[in-house]
C-alpha cells in the first residue's frame, strides 16, 4: 500500500488504515524506530512479557520432581497466603551476617507478580522506623508510623519466613519505590 506524508505543523505524519492499526494492536503510546531504512512503528513492549508462562512452566517441573509432601505448598508461604507486589508482609530475616536488618519486621514485596504466583521465593525490601535519610531509602507512613523502605536490603526470601499480611503501600509510595530501584540498577 502506498501513502503520503502530510504535514502536522513542524513535522509529517502518516495516516495509517484502521485495519492495520486493529491487526498490530496499536494505541495510546506508541515506539517509532528506524532500521534498514525503514521506520518501524509498534505497540509497546510490556515489562516481564513472557515471565507468566516462563514461571508457570518452571513450577511446573518442580511440582512433577518434589517429594509429594512439599506439593502441596509450592509457591505459597507456609500459611498458603496469596503474596502480590506493593504488599507488606511481616517476614523473619534471621539468620542474618554483618549489618543486614534482622529478626521480624514489615517487609515490602517487590518482585513482580509473574514470579510471586509460581515460584517460592519472593523478593523483599526491609522497613524501618529508625535510620537516616538516603537517596537509596524510600519514606513512607505506613499504619500510622512513619518510617523508610531500605532498598539498600533488598533480597530474596522464602515465603515460609513470611509471618502475617500487614496491607499494601499506597499508590504513590509504590511508584517511588520503583522508581529508586530502577535507579540503583540502571547502567
Amino acid at each position: 500500500m502506498k501513502t503520503t506524508l502530510i504535514p502536522i505543523g513542524n513535522s509529517r505524519g502518516v495516516r495509517i488504515p484502521k485495519p492495520f492499526i486493529e491487526k498490530c494492536g496499536l494505541e495510546g503510546e506508541l515506539e517509532i524506530d528506524i532500521a534498514d531504512g525503514a521506520v518501524i512503528i509498534r505497540a509497546p513492549r510490556r515489562a516481564r512479557g513472557g515471565w507468566a508462562e516462563a514461571f508457570k512452566h518452571i513450577a511446573r517441573r518442580r511440582r512433577q520432581t518434589a517429594r509429594p509432601r512439599d506439593r502441596h505448598t509450592m509457591g505459597q508461604g507456609e500459611m498458603g497466603v496469596e503474596v502480590k507486589r506493593f504488599d507488606v508482609f511481616q517476614a523473619a530475616l534471621d539468620p542474618t551476617i554483618g549489618r543486614e536488618i534482622k529478626k521480624k519486621r514489615p517487609c515490602r514485596i517487590v518482585s513482580p507478580d509473574e514470579m510471586n504466583r509460581h515460584i517460592g521465593t519472593v523478593i523483599i525490601a526491609p522497613m524501618t522506623s529508625k535510620g537516616r535519610n538516603a537517596p537509596r531509602r524510600v519514606p513512607c507512613t505506613f499504619q500510622g508510623v512513619q518510617g523508610q523502605i531500605v532498598l539498600d536490603q533488598i533480597r530474596t526470601i522464602d515465603k515460609s519466613q513470611i509471618v502475617i499480611k500487614f496491607g499494601r503501600l499506597s499508590p504513590p509510595t509504590s511508584d517511588r519505590v520503583l522508581h529508586v530501584v530502577g535507579e540503583m540498577f540502571t547502567k
